[in-house]
């Protein structure tokens, strides 16, 4: 990701990744990124076996289902923890204490995901931690080239469109 860093600031706040003030290739290569998450997760049905090992089938939706399942709760996860005194060092982050915290939880969350994908029949606890390293990213991504408006729907003109959009 060494290419972005020269749009560190507009990474950082959220609010220069909105609207016209955005430099377009910062908004391309973000776009790249994505498809390079695309192409990732694509390949992943061609390299989850070998001649020595079982096949196994990964199926990304199985993925999302299992981070869903163990995310719902992060948020009161992190309030818990807050109200413990326990909260962990957010490492400078300006955001809400919550939101730091539970990124800490989302990470805590990774042997339950890696359980979750074997009981589902994928059993290969590093690809499952790596893939899960690539949906947050691919999230990531996604959320800095979307924007949304409070009390606005997708307008007509995109309504029935094919484009693929996976949100974890």
């Amino acid at each position: 990701l060494d290419e972005l860093s020269e749009y560190g600031q507009h990474w950082l706040n959220e609010k220069s990744c909105r609207g016209n003030q955005t430099p377009i290739e910062f908004l391309d290569n973000l776009h790249k990124r994505h498809d390079m998450t695309t192409a990732y997760f694509v390949s992943l049905n061609k390299t989850s076996g070998s001649e020595e090992t079982e096949y196994q089938i990964f199926r990304y939706t199985d993925l999302m289902y299992s981070h869903i399942q163990h995310a719902v709760e992060y948020v009161s996860t992190a309030f818990e923890i807050l109200k413990a005194g326990k909260a962990r060092n957010h490492y400078g982050q300006k955001a809400q204490d919550w939101i730091t915290e539970g990124a800490h939880v989302y990470f805590d969350m990774i042997p339950k995901i890696i359980d979750t994908m074997k009981q589902k029949g994928f059993d290969n606890a590093p690809l499952v931690e790596e893939a899960w390293f690539t949906m947050m990213l691919r999230a990531f991504l996604w959320h800095r080239t979307h924007s949304m408006v409070e009390g606005k729907t997708v307008p007509s003109q995109h309504w029935g469109s094919r484009l693929p959009v996976y949100i974890g």
